[in-house]
This record gives C-alpha cells, structure tokens and sequence, in this order.
C-alpha cells in the first residue's frame, strides 16, 4: 500500500543522495518539496511531512494537513515540533536515531576545552611566539561537576565523555536511567 502525498518542508532536493529520494519515492504516489509553510496551501492532502533540522511545524502547520499520520524530522532535534498537539492529532513524530551523537559529544567538548583551556588565546600567543603564562587562566575539567540535562544517546555520550575527563557527573531525564547509572561509574541523578 502505497502513500498519497509525503511533503518535505525546507528541501530542494540536493539534501539526499538520489537513492534515497527512491526510496521515498517507493513509497507514496507523491512526493512534493516545499521550501516553506506558505507553499502548504495547496498540498493538504499528505500523509507525511519530513522536515530538516530547524524547520518549525507548530499547530497552525499540523491543522493545515488533516490527513497527516507523520512527522520525520530528518536529523536529532525536534524542538521545533509541536510534539503535544502532534500527538493529541494521533500524529507520530520521530527524528533520526543515533543521527550525531558522537559529533554533537565531541562539538560539546570542543566548546568546553575552548572555555577552559582559552585555546583561541592559547593560539594566538604562540603564532606571536608568546609563550608566558602571564595572565593565562587555562583551567581543567577533572574534578569539576558536570551536569547533563536529558540522557538519550547524546546525552549518554556526553556524560561519557565528561567521566573520562575526570568530571563528576549528574544528570536530570524524564525517567531515571538506573542501567545507565549502574553501568556509568559514578553517574548520579540530579
């Protein structure tokens, strides 16, 4: 059984690798890209919307498609989503899991380091062969608590990641992670 219409909301089709947009195509009698909201008007009919990451379907979007059955956010986060009215619809939403999870741990780490270690600073004083530590406050990240808010799998990697630094580690989830906890050396709810 085929699909009606599936929509993608911000795509103008150089996103994915051509079989990939077969595989989509496989599976509804229409695929139709829209770069945004307003294009929606005439295309009310779809079962499924896929957006990109950082597109926003908010109610006013989901009441526009009466047929709609689902929402694929194609990357990690779905903020932008009204997941509560989705549901309350008997809309499913789902994102791509394991999509980034050690780029967005790592891109965590990159940013603690440059705040701890002042990198950029660290950088320019030996392109000018400075090499005092005059003034350089370079500080570590063992011993200090690390808290993470959410424990999926970004947020398990993170805290992962924060253990191996040496950090203390806390965490706050929607639902206590007790394997996680006993598994994770130390890991804590916050």
């Amino acid at each position: 059984m085929k699909l009606n219409k599936i929509l993608c909301l911000g795509f103008d089709g150089s996103e994915l690798e051509d079989s990939y947009w077969q595989q989509i195509n496989e599976l509804t009698h229409s695929r139709v890209l829209v770069s945004d909201e307003a294009e929606i008007a005439e295309d009310r009919d779809a079962d499924i919307l896929l957006v990109k990451l950082g597109s926003s379907v908010q109610k006013n979007l989901i009441d526009k498609l009466p047929n709609l059955k689902y929402i694929g956010m194609l990357g990690t986060g779905y903020g932008g989503i009204d997941t509560s009215y989705a549901s309350k619809r008997g809309v499913v939403v789902a994102n791509i899991a394991d999509y980034a999870t050690e780029a967005v741990a790592e891109f965590t780490f990159g940013m603690l380091l440059e705040y701890y270690r002042e990198l950029t600073e660290a950088r320019t004083r030996v392109k000018n062969e400075n090499y005092s530590d005059e003034s350089f406050n370079g500080k570590e990240i063992r011993g200090k608590t690390f808290g993470v808010i959410g424990l999926g799998d970004i947020g398990t990697r993170t805290a992962e990641l924060a253990q191996a630094f040496g950090a203390k580690v806390q965490y706050w989830s929607h639902n206590r992670k007790q394997h996680i906890e006993q598994a994770g050396g130390g890991l804590i709810l916050y």
